[in-house]
């Protein structure tokens, strides 16, 4: 039988591998959550549709991976990260999937703005709109000399929100 550690949390980021030991560090040893990771949007929106977590953190700059619509998108970027934006096209196919790019056969019930955060390099003024039209209130930047502690405070800060948000008995 497998122990629950908490809260579960998505993190979507293409660069985690490099990131994994500086950022999600502090957030395993916290043992307060259960780590997920998603590498590109077509393995995110599989890990989505099989499974609720409490927290999904996205950054902005990801990968399409195997699924076609995605890797659509990312060729009329021409195949620019910078350019796709594929995590904020992610989160309009599941937060406003009536103006997606990809329209999404299956989008869980347990999917809220409250629970999505973004962690990327783009500054806030790049993103603030498309987040305030999301309803995305939770952001960090990610630049040189940030905290290791950056991820997990999104976290904390998701969490607190949600509590804030949810009554007991999973009533808003």
């Amino acid at each position: 039988m497998e122990k629950k550690m908490g809260y579960k949390v998505l993190w979507i980021e293409d660069g985690a591998f490099v990131e994994i030991p500086h950022f999600a560090g502090p957030v395993v040893l916290s043992k307060k959550y259960t780590l997920r990771v998603a590498f590109n949007v077509s393995d995110a929106v599989k890990q989505i549709q099989s499974a609720e977590y409490d927290v999904v953190i996205v950054d902005i700059r990801i990968l399409p991976g195997a699924d076609p619509d995605w890797e659509n998108l990312y060729k009329k970027s021409g195949y620019n990260k910078i350019d796709a934006r594929l995590g904020i096209k992610l989160l309009f196919s599941l937060l406003k999937s009536d103006e997606a790019a990809v329209k999404l056969s299956n989008i869980p019930s347990w999917i809220s703005p409250v629970k999505f955060g973004v962690f990327t390099v783009e500054g806030e003024r790049e993103v603030k709109d498309d987040l305030d039209e999301l309803g995305v209130a939770f952001y960090r930047q990610k630049k040189a000399g940030i905290s290791r502690k950056t991820l997990l405070e999104l976290i904390e800060a998701i969490i607190e929100g949600l509590k804030k948000t949810y009554k007991p008995g999973g009533q808003k």
